[in-house]
C-alpha cells in the first residue's frame, strides 16, 4: 500500500515537476472535501482541519489535512511553513447513528 508521499512523488513524476511540500498542500486543497471541521480562528491566521479523499491505486483512501491561513495582509511563505506529508494523518470512515430530540411531534 503506498503512502501519501509515495503517491504524491509518483504523481510529481508523472507531471514532470518537483516534489515539495508546498505543492503537496496545494494538491490536498483541490481533492473533495469529505469533511470540514470548525476552523480555530486566531488573531493573524485560521487553523483549517478538513478530510479529503484520494483514490490510491483504485482504493478510496481519507486523509486528514489541517492548515494554516493567513486572515491578515501577510503570507505564510514568509514564515516557511511547511508540512511534510508524514503529517497528513490516514483516516477511516465510520459512520454513526444519532438521536436527536425535537420540541414538538410537527418538526419531525
Amino acid at each position: 500500500m503506498k503512502t501519501l508521499k509515495e503517491y504524491y512523488t509518483q504523481i510529481c513524476k508523472d507531471g514532470n515537476y518537483d516534489y515539495s511540500n508546498e505543492g503537496l498542500l496545494e494538491h490536498l486543497m483541490e481533492l473533495p472535501t469529505v469533511f470540514e471541521d470548525s476552523p480555530d480562528e486566531h488573531r493573524w491566521y485560521t487553523n483549517n482541519n478538513v478530510t479529503v479523499k484520494i483514490i490510491i491505486d483504485k482504493e478510496d483512501r481519507y486523509f486528514n489535512v489541517c492548515y494554516p491561513s493567513c486572515t491578515g495582509d501577510g503570507d505564510l511563505a514568509w514564515e516557511d511553513y511547511e508540512i511534510p506529508a508524514e503529517e497528513y494523518a490516514e483516516v477511516y470512515p465510520r459512520q454513526e447513528m444519532r438521536t436527536v430530540y425535537r420540541m414538538t411531534k410537527e418538526e419531525l
